[in-house]
């Protein structure tokens, strides 16, 4: 289903200008809720996420791929955003992340450095004490780090 989604509603979002982070559909409290996080250079505010849910709720009415009652939410990935995509990769280079594994790497199924981006298909981060890669699938997620000086 998320694939399928994700195929049907990608070049919506894109086409208006943001990138297409990621969705996901779960069922919260007996209620099944599409959520598509959106973002773009300067940040996501409530305007842009008016925007894409109405272009979003258009593609979905018109291709109905759902057939279930469901509530649609677009939203800001948020500070701590997931890093998922090619894109993401590509605008999160050199910035400090969190990334968990997993299975551990030696001892560590965790740790935190500066991506270097993706290198011949692994996830390549640089900590003050080694430089990791990694293949995507062992990957749990990686994560901008938030920092508050």
């Amino acid at each position: 289903m998320d694939e399928k989604l994700k195929t049907l509603l990608q070049p919506v979002v894109e086409g208006l200008g943001y990138y297409f982070v990621d969705l996901e559909y779960v069922k919260e409290n007996g209620l099944f809720i599409l959520r598509i996080y959106i973002d773009k250079d300067g940040g996501v505010f409530i305007d842009d996420c008016e925007r894409a849910s109405e272009a979003i709720s258009d593609a979905l009415d018109g291709a109905d791929p759902i057939k279930q009652s469901y509530n649609l939410e677009v939203s800001s990935p948020g500070v701590d955003r997931p890093i998922v995509t090619d894109g993401d990769f590509q605008r999160n280079k050199g910035k400090r992340v969190i990334v968990s594994l997993k299975e551990p790497i030696g001892s560590a199924k965790s740790f935190e450095g500066n991506l270097e981006g993706i290198i011949e298909g692994k996830i390549v981060i640089n900590t003050s004490k080694k430089r990791y890669e990694s293949v995507r699938e062992d990957v749990k997620f990686v994560k901008q780090t938030v920092s508050f000086k």
